[in-house]
């Protein structure tokens, strides 16, 4: 569960910081209003390369984790697993979309048009992360409550008596 949460935790972290931050950064950029230059647009790339490449391997490797536990039959098993494991894979998905996103920036085209761009990249990869954190909250609770019903420490092997 403490894989999980931490999972969660880095894939909202990332989310805010793409959503809120990278994308205002890129839209002012856009916008031409503000003083924003290329340089600095890009300057946060090293810091945004950092945070996704925490929290996507926090993601990806919870997931993993969480297969292994389902298909070691230690899950709920109910609709409560397949739906956070769908919804984790479709914000993965959508991040990797946005990935592709941002490697069209080329720098090639007006300010704006390259703004936009980079603007609509960093939204979708935060709406990605976002979908994919609130995928591992679900399986915090899909593994929580397996581990109720079969109690804290794991299956009873007095169960049968």
């Amino acid at each position: 569960m403490v894989v999980l949460a931490l999972a969660a935790l880095a894939g909202l972290g990332y989310a805010g910081w793409a959503i809120i931050h990278r994308r205002g950064i890129f839209s002012d950029f856009a916008d031409g209003t503000s003083t924003m230059t290329v340089d600095e647009a890009k300057s946060s790339d090293r810091l945004d390369a950092i945070f996704l490449i925490v929290a996507v391997v926090l993601m990806v490797g919870a997931l993993a984790w969480w297969l292994v536990l389902k298909f070691g039959s230690r899950t709920s098993g109910a609709g409560v697993d397949i739906g956070g494991l769908v919804v984790t894979v479709l914000g993965l998905i959508a991040l990797a979309i946005g990935l592709v996103i941002s490697g069209g920036v080329d720098g090639k085209g007006s300010q704006h048009d390259q703004g936009d761009k980079a603007a609509t990249a960093a939204l979708v990869m935060g709406v990605g992360a976002a979908l994919a954190a609130v995928g591992l909250i679900i399986g915090i609770l899909a593994v929580r409550s397996s581990r109720r019903a079969t109690g804290a420490g794991g299956p009873n092997p007095y169960s049968n008596w």
